[in-house]
């Protein structure tokens, strides 16, 4: 999408907050995930990446193809979270059921901000412009607000160990 030094696509202000929020919200339970449900952590680890490349690119530049990238991770982090809590996924079974864990809905939220923003962004319908000023100033906020209810959510979670009994 063609633009000018000075404008910024307002959709890359919604994704590069949600695809580090979305990254942020497995960081503190990855370690625990290596160690109980190894292919799991392992998972956590490559999202983490992938949310730390598509924030790292969408800084750098417009394209259409990144932001079917931030629409299929965070696709694929939600139906994998569905399927987590519904059907249950080998060697965590107990989070069947478990679908108000405090950073799982944080993660689900910023993962459906990449999924339906990266597909409006990806349309070319729906775009809009911006002074970048504005646009850094609306990305560091957002960041932040994003980090912050990360970290309340870190708070009001249960260790694994509490889960183990």
């Amino acid at each position: 999408m063609p633009q000018s030094p000075d404008r910024v696509c307002v959709w890359r202000i919604v994704l590069i907050p949600a695809a580090l929020v979305a990254t942020a919200t497995h960081v503190p339970i990855t370690q625990d995930h290596l160690e109980e449900a190894p292919y799991i952590g392992l998972l956590f680890v490559l999202l983490e990446a992938a949310g730390l490349v598509l924030a790292v690119l969408l800084l750098r530049r417009d394209d259409r193809l990144l932001y079917v990238a931030c629409a299929a991770v965070g696709g694929l982090a939600i139906l994998a979270y569905i399927f987590s809590r519904s059907i249950g996924l080998p060697q965590i079974g107990d989070d069947v059921g478990n679908w108000a864990e405090p950073l799982g809905v944080v993660a689900v939220a910023a993962e459906a901000v990449l999924l339906f923003g990266g597909l409006a962004a990806a349309s070319g319908r729906l775009v809009l412009m911006i002074d970048r000023r504005v646009a850094v100033a609306s990305v560091a906020v957002l960041v932040a607000l994003g980090m912050g209810v990360t970290i309340a959510a870190n708070a009001a979670e249960p260790s694994m160990a509490d889960h183990a009994g």
